[in-house]
């Protein structure tokens, strides 16, 4: 007896160790996030050594315990004790080693599938979600922007299944057997069996309408329908607007408005035989004969943007594309430009508006009750806004322009030069910089490399812009690698832009066979 307890001693230790390496490389081969995964395979390992580690502690306690002459006959018992814990471990095991491949392929299915935008974020080495449904860390969360919005409340892994967004690349509904989820979010007493996407955040069952999480009372999902590219959705007895219910709506006549060959103008825009309604309320004052079907509304045009895109001014709206604005005085409206409009009270913006028109600037930093002006370039673009006293640049970097303030300048007698150049009775500026040390009496520039780049000059000194190429001498000026080296005989500015002209910096002569220009 104490040779067969001794032997089978180490037959279990090879039976766990080969469980281990089955582990490993059989469950190792599943797809899903590290954490999870790891965490599965340490358990998977506990468990087939456990037996192995309790049964050998406690047989080898109990022979060191046990009289020489009773060993024989308990060693018997902990031999059997020692083959039902081997066999339970190995039952155990293979149940686990079965469940382990399953599950790491519905976390695979939901993480590379359609529950994912194409787009992935990759933070350190680690690569993750950015739009839609994601398993990591031991729990089914819904992403955007790569940053978890919610968890999915104890989901079925194995009948989850994401919808396609016919308006977005990834996925905001999805349901498994029991439960329906928008943005990971649960849709209460939604079906699974019986429910479908209609437009946008949308959705119906057998039963009951929804939008986004809530239940639409009283909607009827036979009958109801969403416009393509509005956010109004209606049945045969209410109509509603981001799911909200529109009281007094007539549904028998109500319409849609919507610009035909521009789909989304006029999307939040409605009317029934009576009223007329933007975003879902009422608005006073507008006559639904103002608008016709196919998306034109008749009034005063205040401002034309080209073709039949106009901003009309009726009644006491201004209506631009998808937008509306109320106006305090629209007899006095008039149009200043660069999206500026005003009355004897206020300013306003084709940004205030329209979301569809942006700029970095606020009509609210301007003063009303001032005169304002345009400067333009030659070729029709705004280049300074006159303010009462004040003098404005329109500064644009790649990006939305922006009013920035010229600091000292001197409105009165503010002047427009060229390429961005102006002045007043004492200073020269670009944009709203000053120009240091330039001569309002002799200021010129000139154009260079097929007018491609352009310089300012006064009194000897050179200028970039704004920036004074200290040790330039005019007369001996040339300029090299299409203009990414500007230099005379004895000093040399470099230019570190992106493709093109600018951020010059000096250097030195030695430096030029070495020099690489930025493109």
């Amino acid at each position: 007896m104490k040779t067969a307890l001794r032997i089978l001693e180490p037959i279990f230790l090879v039976l766990a160790v080969a469980w281990a390496l089955i582990v490993v490389f059989v469950g190792g081969a599943g797809q899903g996030d590290f954490l999870t995964h790891s965490f599965a395979l340490i358990t998977l390992l506990v468990l087939g050594f456990l037996p192995y580690v309790i049964v050998a502690g406690i047989l080898r306690y109990l022979r060191a315990r046990l009289p020489v002459e009773e060993k024989d006959l308990r060693g018997e018992k902990i031999s059997n004790i020692l083959v039902a814990l081997g066999g339970i471990a190995l039952v155990l095991t293979a149940a686990l080693s079965f469940a382990l491949p399953v599950a790491q392929k519905d976390i695979a299915r939901i993480n590379t599938g359609d529950c994912q935008s194409d787009y992935y974020l990759r933070v350190s080495e680690k690569t993750g979600p950015s739009h839609g449904y994601y398993y990591e860390n031991g729990a089914l969360s819904f992403f955007l922007n790569g940053r978890a919005q919610a968890t999915v409340d104890n989901p079925d892994l194995d009948t989850f299944t994401c919808y396609e967004s016919s308006d977005t690349d990834w996925s905001r509904f999805a349901s498994d057997k029991n439960k329906v989820y928008f943005e990971g979010e649960t849709i209460r007493n939604a079906e699974p069996a019986t429910f479908s996407l209609l437009t946008g955040n949308y959705s119906k069952d057998g039963d009951s309408v929804f939008y986004a999480t809530t239940t639409l009372d009283g909607a009827d999902p036979q009958t109801f329908n969403v416009h393509a590219s509005t956010r109004y959705g209606m049945d045969v007895n209410s109509v509603f607007f981001f799911g909200k219910k529109i009281l007094g709506a007539d549904v028998a006549s109500f319409e849609l408005i919507n610009n035909d060959s521009r789909p989304y103008e006029y999307r939040d825009f409605a009317k029934d035989k009576s009223r007329v309604y933007y975003q879902g309320e009422v608005i006073d004052g507008l006559n639904p004969s103002v608008f016709s079907q196919g998306g034109t509304v008749s009034g005063r045009v205040v401002a034309n943007q080209g073709g039949d895109d106009q901003v009309v001014l009726q009644g006491n709206y201004l209506i631009w594309r998808n937008g509306l604005l109320r106006i305090a005085d629209p007899s006095t409206l008039e149009y200043i430009g660069l999206g500026i409009f005003r009355d004897s009270q206020e300013l306003y913006s084709m940004g205030s508006i329209s979301k569809h028109y942006e700029t970095g600037f606020d009509v609210a930093d301007l003063n009303p009750a001032e005169s304002i002006s345009l400067l333009y370039s030659p070729d029709g673009a705004a280049e300074y806004l006159l303010n009462g006293n004040k003098v404005y640049a329109l500064v644009s970097e790649m990006s939305l322009p922006w009013l920035e303030l010229v600091e000292g300048a001197d409105a009165a007698s503010f002047k427009l030069l060229t390429n961005g150049y102006a002045k007043d009775k004492n200073n020269i500026f670009f944009d709203d910089k000053k120009l240091e040390g330039a001569s309002v009496a002799d200021f010129t520039t000139k154009e260079v490399l097929d007018d491609r780049l352009t310089l300012g000059f006064s009194e000897e000194k050179v200028y970039w812009r704004n920036l004074l190429l200290e040790g330039i001498e005019p007369s001996s000026l040339r300029t090299e690698s299409g203009g990414t080296i500007i230099r005379d005989d004895d000093t040399v500015w470099f230019s570190s832009g992106n493709c093109h002209f600018g951020n010059y910096r000096k250097g030195s002569i030695e430096e030029i066979p070495n020099y690489t220009p930025p493109c």
